[in-house]
């Protein structure tokens, strides 16, 4: 509590839907921008968006998949050099497939960013791979591979559009190589844990997804990423028709602002960090404004020389009791 205090709660807005402090802004996970409009102008709310790539590279290799080709071909070959001399994997069942696969990810990856940075204002968001949530170790480990294997380390990535807001930079990364890039991490203790050491290592941004409740926001915020990404549904909500194989514009209803998942998830954490905060404060006073503490003074006899001589024993405590005792007495 003490370290969510000194990094967070110092720093939270009072505003309600505002930055929560200054190293950790909230993240609307959608590339719908007219959502984000609707919900900031609405409620004086200030919202930092990111143009996510969960679904962009997907879309990306789905459109282009001599990407996919080219990663294999780039990865074989690197395989065969001499330098390497690994032996590609035939089988799913061979040891080193999921390494394979993983060296395929990271140089489809490599192949797709280059492009794919020039189409958006600010940012593209790496996520790192799912099954790696719960380990740490393996996390910085991938992250550390994947940071490597862009273009050039990253160095010749496009500046962000100065037509756009930036995204806020960590401290001291207006120099940063990787200043185009996002890596988001799931928000579990371990993923959390290696936020910080990507953080140290690489000055990085880190955006915490799939966050679903205030413990994991909290947890989070301990971690100084810079972005919580809420969980965040649409405004409107397929309804079906009945008499139609397709759906139709009547097949969707609007839906009321508090019925949107991401905005109640943002307006309950802003609130409840507030009332953190506001307790904090209260009770900080309330040390201030109290009397030092000074202990009572005894209700017992003062000793006395004869006192201070005898060792009182209980019944049955020792087996030198009454031995005690009459050593006292005599």
């Amino acid at each position: 509590m003490q370290s969510i205090k000194n990094t967070v709660l110092s720093r939270v807005f009072p505003s309600p839907l505002n930055e929560i402090s200054k190293n950790t802004g909230i993240s609307i996970a959608t590339p719908d921008h007219e959502t984000v409009t609707l919900i900031s102008n609405r409620n004086h709310a200030k919202f930092d968006t990111a143009v996510t790539d969960h679904q962009s590279l997907y879309n990306y290799w789905v459109s282009h998949p001599d990407v996919i080709l080219k990663a294999v071909s780039k990865v074989n070959a690197e395989y065969s050099s001499a330098s390497v001399k690994k032996a590609v994997p035939k089988t799913q069942e061979d040891k080193e497939f999921d390494s394979y696969l993983t060296d395929i990810t990271l140089k489809s990856i490599n192949l797709t960013v280059a492009p794919l940075i020039k189409t958006v204002d600010d940012a593209v968001v790496i996520q790192s791979l799912p099954s790696l949530a719960f380990d740490a170790e393996k996390t910085v480990e991938y992250v550390s591979k994947l940071l490597a294997s862009l273009p050039t380390g990253g160095q010749s990535l496009l500046s962000p559009s100065s037509s756009s807001p930036a995204l806020p930079l960590t401290s001291g990364s207006s120099s940063n190589k990787f200043k185009n890039i996002i890596i988001a991490l799931p928000t579990t203790y371990q993923s959390m844990q290696a936020a910080k050491e990507i953080k140290s290592k690489y000055n990085v941004r880190i955006s915490a997804s799939l966050v679903y409740t205030k413990a994991q926001a909290l947890l989070a915020i301990e971690s100084q990423v810079d972005f919580i990404e809420l969980f965040v549904n649409a405004l409107e909500s397929f309804i079906g028709t009945s008499n139609a194989s397709l759906p139709s514009s009547d097949s969707y209803v609007k839906l009321p602002l508090d019925k949107h998942t991401g905005f109640k998830f943002a307006s309950e954490l802003n609130d409840y960090l507030d009332h953190l905060r506001i307790a904090e404060d209260e009770a900080f006073k309330a040390s201030k404004s109290s009397p030092k503490f000074s202990p009572a003074p005894s209700a017992t006899k003062p000793k006395t020389s004869t006192d201070s001589d005898q060792t009182i024993v209980k019944d049955g405590e020792g087996e030198n009791a009454k031995e005690t005792e009459g050593e006292n007495n005599g």
